[in-house]
């Protein structure tokens, strides 16, 4: 299922190429803005978490399907113990507001609904073109996250477990 190309954008894995930019997205304060913030994490701690990377659906690239360069990450983090997958899609700013959103993320709730898991996503109150999208795609808004990076989100649930 992975590499995916979805027409206009293509999902893989991170590959080392990505590096410089995956830190610069993780440090950008703009981009970062719904999602708690730019990391903490100093680029040289990023970079080494990137060089112990191993192929998984946690965290892969978002790339141009022309030329593969890396758009922006997404993710389907997996809680075995809440029967949940958790998925999230991050893109740099020249590459929002073209519809990416749209197609990533059913994909990433089809790797739900393969893995049998619930589908869980986090939304900030004021990312309205996240919070329709959930909205259209028939998740529920179920209440607001407490502690932790997500503090505030809005959680959306897709109950849809095949």
């Amino acid at each position: 299922m992975i590499p995916a190309d979805l027409g206009i954008a293509r999902v893989r894995y991170i590959e080392p190429r990505d590096h410089a930019a995956y830190v610069a997205l993780e440090k950008d304060e703009e981009t970062k803005r719904y999602v708690g913030g730019p990391s903490m994490k100093t680029e040289e701690m990023l970079f080494s978490n990137l060089r112990q990377y191993q192929p998984s659906t946690d965290i892969m690239a978002i790339a141009d399907p022309s030329s593969d360069a890396f758009i922006g990450r997404c993710g389907f983090l997996v809680d075995i113990l809440a029967q949940e997958g958790e998925i999230y899609c991050l893109l740099v700013k020249d590459w929002r507001r073209k519809g990416i959103g749209r197609i990533i993320v059913p994909f990433l709730v089809q790797l739900a609904r393969n893995s049998r898991l619930r589908t869980v996503g986090y939304v900030a109150p004021a990312n309205l073109a996240s919070l329709a999208l959930m909205s259209n795609l028939g998740m529920v808004a179920t209440g607001t996250k407490t502690g932790g990076k997500q503090d505030g989100h809005i959680r959306y649930v897709l109950d849809a477990p095949v």
